[in-house]
């Protein structure tokens, strides 16, 4: 980034400086930017003697959100015509990918600004928040660009999806793929799989899930839930079982199944590996 203002800022601005002991940029209003980086954790610390109107991030998701965070201690100025402002530019992925996910696109809209109210000393203040998507076809400039689409192409899918379409709920390597949710009014196929997955709560309640697995379509079907609290071994087996049936009694006059019986199907675990007392 630094060798890209030196071509660029002397351009636009004549009499700009480079200053490399201060990794700094000079101009002839007195306005000054400074360069830096925070590859650490801690490393965030060395600013906090400065005061910036904008800071700006470059791919911010290769920040932690606590680094992030403590750059808003920074933001200020003494000027009352240069507002405080922070703003970045990122790609999907980094150890920041979920947090500014979370903080700026998950359930929101591109390009609509929110406004998010905060009480400071009685008075009502706003702090604004916006997402402005953009993908390589925005940039009608940059040479070679096909040929540079081309070899994103040759990434994984999540990849593409990802750095070539902006895809925020795509990555390689992820642990879980989103999934895709549909609510079916009747089971989808006659092979299928009966699974009884349960996580017994330590804090929250026990969770018991039953779902139809078909093989042939590649669907997991939820057919019912179950919670319970301070579960014991006794009650915890005789309330799965009779759950388990009225889940398939509800099962058949919700998705008309006609007059379905329950009949014992598979558990993948035996009653030892999923159901414990509550530890003392």
């Amino acid at each position: 980034m630094i060798d890209r203002t030196q071509q660029l800022y002397p351009e636009i601005v004549p009499g700009a400086q480079w200053r490399e002991a201060e990794t700094r940029w000079k101009f002839p209003s007195g306005a000054v930017i400074q360069m830096g980086y925070a590859e650490h954790e801690q490393d965030i610390l060395n600013f906090k003697t400065f005061e910036y109107n904008l800071i700006c991030f470059d791919e911010l998701t290769s920040f932690t959100e606590k680094q992030y965070l403590f750059m808003f201690l920074r933001n200020r100025t003494k000027s009352a015509d240069l507002p405080p402002l922070i703003r970045s530019g990122t790609n999907p992925g980094d150890v920041g990918h979920e947090w500014v996910f979370r903080r700026f696109i998950d359930k929101r809209e591109p390009y609509k600004v929110y406004k998010e109210a905060v009480e400071v000393e009685k008075k009502q203040l706003v702090v604004a928040r916006q997402y402005i998507p953009s993908h390589v076809w925005d940039n009608p400039a940059m040479p070679n660009r096909d040929e540079y689409i081309a070899g994103i192409m040759q990434m994984s899918p999540e990849d593409v999806a990802a750095y070539l379409h902006g895809e925020w709920s795509r990555l390689a390597g992820a642990m879980f793929q989103p999934l895709q949710i549909a609510e079916y009014p009747s089971l989808l196929d006659k092979r299928y799989t009966l699974i009884r997955a349960i996580d017994f709560g330590i804090s929250d309640p026990t969770c018991v899930l039953w779902l139809a697995y078909y093989p042939d379509k590649n669907v997991t079907d939820i057919i019912s839930e179950l919670y319970l609290k301070d579960p014991s071994l006794g009650r915890m087996g005789k309330a799965s079982y009779y759950a388990t049936a009225s889940s398939f009694t509800s099962l058949a006059l919700n998705r008309n199944l006609g007059s379905t019986k329950y009949q014992s199907h598979n558990t993948y675990a035996t009653k030892e590996h999923w159901c414990r007392e509550r530890p003392k």
